[in-house]
């Protein structure tokens, strides 16, 4: 645990906490470099607390992070107030970059009355450490406003799996104001003035499409400078990460390694090539991602129905990877599998970890 003090006025527009003032909730503080950085859980959580002393969340809603390492899988951020008593309020906000970020919190509900408890969480990758060196809570300045709207644009991310289809052109994809509607209502704007200023001229010749059109590649030039600002830093974001690695490498260091890890320690239980391994999980995300790393086996996965067929259709031989969340249960003592529709199919745990359960049908 660490944990220090700090002198600040409750009254006061601005709080900065250092990193002696933070109490390391989960996690871990190891030295590197010839300081102390901040390494999470064995399932990748870091957990840190800061002490309050009734800052008003109503004028202090401007949240600034500072740190050096890897962007978090996730990021969230909980507090508890005066306004209702108990309450302890959690809100996930796109991941911060490494570097200095801001976040103005006044959105979200519950953000008022006086703080008794904040806190913030990473969700990182297994192994990874981070150096955090300030956090503060602030009133929100003009300039505070410009530099809210210039990372709200150019602020670097990962990609999500939503930007398939839908690119926001924000950090956070749910939260405007987004750029393609502001630049396209800047360019609505100047080429009203064009025409209201050869009004208040009277001048009677041709409209000068040319200046018209300069006008309108200049603002989509700047429109598209900040995708084109994201994209050069995911470019090396991801050489940074996979650049020189092998395929399997790769896997590892990705979003998905915990996925990777377990369904490589469950292939290497499973004896029969030709086996069938039935997939039992509820979760749409967790149990298509398992179905497809355990590629090239023969696997099987109802999606969206039920998670495994009945009784009399498994055999001696089958494999079920268990992959929470499930419904299906397993009694260790017993070595039976009950679900609906079964009661008592026998069963041995071929292979056990924090992710799921491979079993063999008896």
């Amino acid at each position: 645990m660490l944990q220090l003090g700090i002198t600040f006025s409750a009254d006061a527009s601005s709080t900065q906490w250092l990193p002696d003032h933070f109490k390391l909730e989960t996690g871990t503080v190891v030295s590197a470099g010839g300081s102390n950085a901040l390494k999470p859980n064995n399932a990748g959580v870091l957990t840190l607390t800061f002490p309050v002393a009734g800052q008003s969340l109503d004028n202090q809603h401007l949240l600034r992070l500072s740190f050096e390492g890897p962007s978090p899988q996730r990021f969230l951020i909980f507090w508890q107030s005066d306004t209702i008593a108990g309450k302890l309020f959690h809100v996930e906000v796109a991941a911060p970059a490494p570097g200095t970020s801001t976040l103005d919190l006044a959105e979200f509900t519950g953000w008022e009355g006086n703080a008794e408890i904040l806190g913030i969480e990473f969700r990182l990758l297994p192994g990874q450490q981070l150096k955090l060196s300030n956090v503060s809570l602030s009133s929100l300045s003009l300039s505070d406003v410009l530099k809210n709207y210039w990372y709200h644009w150019a602020g670097n991310r990962y990609w999500h799996n939503i930007e398939i289809n839908r690119v926001t052109g924000t950090v956070d994809a749910d939260a405007g104001p987004y750029p393609v509607p502001f630049f396209a209502g800047l360019t609505a704007l100047a080429l009203a003035l064009l025409v209201f200023f050869r009004a208040v001229r009277r001048d009677k010749g041709a409209f000068n499409w040319q200046v018209a059109g300069g006008v309108i590649l200049c603002i989509w030039i700047l429109s598209d400078s900040f995708w084109q600002l994201r994209l050069w830093r995911q470019a090396g974001v991801t050489w940074d990460t996979f650049g020189g690695k092998t395929t399997q490498e790769k896997l590892l260091v990705s979003a998905h390694a915990n996925f990777v890890g377990f369904t490589q320690q469950a292939k290497d239980h499973i004896q029969n090539s030709d086996a069938r391994i039935f997939i039992a999980s509820a979760g749409d995300y967790t149990g298509m991602v398992s179905a497809y790393f355990m590629a090239p086996f023969n696997t099987y996965w109802h999606r969206g129905g039920p998670e495994l067929p009945a009784g009399d259709s498994l055999v001696s031989g089958d494999y079920i990877l268990v992959v929470a969340p499930s419904a299906v249960k397993v009694d260790l003592d017993s070595g039976t599998l009950r679900y609906a529709g079964e009661v008592g199919l026998k069963v041995s745990i071929e292979y056990d970890s924090a992710s799921g359960t491979l079993l063999k049908v008896m």
